[in-house]
Order: C-alpha cells, then sequence, then structure tokens
C-alpha cells in the first residue's frame, strides 16, 4: 500500500499550497513516505525541505488520517495528515523537480480539487476559520 504523507499549515487565514509539476494543480505539500522514513513525522520533515527548503515550522500534530484509491496510481493508500505551526521562512525559494510554485491560499471551494483535498480542505475550515 502507497502511504503518503501532507501537512497543513495556515498563516492569516491562508493555507500553504504548493503546484505539483506532473499534475499540474495544487495541493499540499508533502509525498510519499520512504524505507528510510522511522516515522511518519519524519517523513513529513523531510518531504517539506524536498519541496520548501528555507519554510520554518513546528510542532506537526496528526491532522487527518485514512484510506483511499489514488485514481492517477489505482492503488491503495494511506493518506497521514499533519498541522504544523508555520514559523516563518520563505515559500518562495523552492528548489524541486516535484513542484513549479508555492503560495498561501485563500480556505474556499477552488481549493477542492483534486477531489481527494475536499474533505481535507473541509476540515481544515470546520475546525480552524
Amino acid at each position: 500500500m502507497l502511504e503518503v504523507v501532507n501537512l497543513v499549515l495556515l498563516h492569516k487565514n491562508k493555507i500553504l499550497m504548493v503546484r505539483d509539476k506532473k499534475k499540474c494543480h495544487w495541493t499540499l505539500p508533502g509525498g510519499k513516505v520512504e524505507r528510510k522514513d522511522k516515522t511518519y513525522k519524519d517523513a513529513i520533515f523531510r518531504e517539506v525541505k524536498e519541496e520548501l527548503k528555507e519554510l520554518e515550522w513546528k510542532n506537526p500534530e496528526l491532522f487527518y488520517d485514512c484510506r483511499a484509491d489514488t485514481p492517477h496510481r489505482n492503488l491503495p493508500a494511506h493518506i497521514i495528515v499533519f498541522k504544523g505551526e508555520y514559523t516563518g521562512g520563505n515559500i518562495e525559494n523552492y528548489n524541486s523537480p516535484e513542484i513549479t510554485g508555492s503560495g498561501w491560499k485563500y480556505l474556499d471551494n477552488k481549493l477542492r480539487k483534486p477531489d481527494s483535498l475536499t474533505e481535507i480542505i473541509d476540515e481544515v475550515i470546520r475546525k480552524y476559520l
């Protein structure tokens, strides 16, 4: 089963999103758990560092945990989403082969694509706005 970690970071009523290079849509920072990751927290710190080297954040707490089918790979996936605390850093200076952009986005209906984000975004809105 594919295991994926993602991060929810909020700042001034906006959520941090990255633009996926392959699929050309906005999504949460994160990616696949690798064998070298001892824990899911290790995986999210590594993935976010790969995508947004200068981002500063702390205190990852489990926010969302589900199993779903991945439409692009036709595989079952375990999706683990952490919520962290933004502490600073430059999100514009990314250097990753996986993303083409990053930014703070308002939480609204436009963020509900891909469909896999719908439940997560709804939960963020319900809990924090």
